[in-house]
């Protein structure tokens, strides 16, 4: 069994990987953070987002985009 065949679940993404996910920028995501509704992890020089956090903060986001 290769090692992609053992980890193919994953429960944090990049930053870069949430942005694509959400269909976002980085300074927008980078705006989420600074506002305090994204939470990171930092794990050295990465900053990764949970599984939880992006199901979190998606649900947060205003329906039509607009922010408070």
């Amino acid at each position: 069994m290769g090692t992609s065949e053992k980890y193919t679940e994953r429960n944090c993404f990049s930053l870069e990987e949430f942005c694509f996910r959400n269909g976002i920028g980085r300074t927008t995501a980078y705006k989420e953070i600074k506002e305090g509704r994204l939470h990171p992890k930092k794990v050295g020089r990465r900053t990764l987002i949970s599984l939880e956090e992006e199901a979190r903060w998606f649900a947060s986001v205003p329906v039509g985009g607009q922010s408070t």
